[in-house]
């Protein structure tokens, strides 16, 4: 038996019927409620699982909500190696 899950977030409408782009924590809310419905069907491990995976998700947010700046020194050359010769 295939269950079918409703998509992913694509836009929102909030109460009085506006439609506007999924925030960083609509997202989080989406994937945290998706995670919930997945470690539901788990066995005993699932308390374990899930405090990783939203530990892992607070990071996640805490990059989405303040991204490193780029510097402003960039070059390619510093930042990664050089590709090797080839034959």
């Amino acid at each position: 038996m295939t269950q079918r899950y409703r998509p992913y977030l694509i836009s929102i409408a909030d109460e009085a019927g506006r439609v506007h782009e999924p925030t960083p924590a609509d997202l989080a809310a989406e994937a945290a409620q998706r995670l919930h419905h997945v470690l539901a069907r788990c066995g005993e491990n699932a308390l374990r699982a899930r405090a990783y995976v939203l530990a892992q998700m607070d990071l996640m947010s805490e990059k989405i909500a303040a991204p490193a700046p780029i510097p402003t020194d960039f070059r390619c050359d510093r930042h990664w190696p050089a590709l090797p010769a080839r034959d």
